[in-house]
């Protein structure tokens, strides 16, 4: 419900995650499937439409990945580390030596 004489909050969407799509292209009258990327680029030519959404999904898979790694800092003992992704909160001295069945 909206007080009177207020604008309704809007909700907007979260930006799209960057995805790689197939699209088709006859040349000659045979079907070609190009995988291509978020800014159009095209990234690979297929002859059949499966072996094209295989390659846009492992490039998804590969861009989602490149996205949650980073430099993150330990809980353990706070110093920066390269992190794999949101799973990665330890560095390799703290998972090794505090870590959950570290023999202290």
């Amino acid at each position: 419900m909206v007080a009177a004489g207020t604008a309704p909050r809007i909700r907007h969407a979260p930006p799209p995650a960057p995805g790689f799509r197939v699209v088709v292209r006859c040349v000659k009258g045979v079907n070609r499937y190009l995988v291509v990327g978020p800014a159009g680029e095209i990234k690979r030519t297929c002859w059949q439409m499966e072996t094209a959404q295989m390659c846009a999904d492992a490039h998804d898979r590969a861009t989602r990945k490149a996205m949650r790694q980073g430099e993150r800092s330990c809980l353990g003992c706070g110093t920066a580390f390269a992190s794999e992704g949101p799973h990665n909160r330890m560095c390799d001295h703290c998972r090794k030596y505090r870590g959950v069945g570290a023999m202290i």
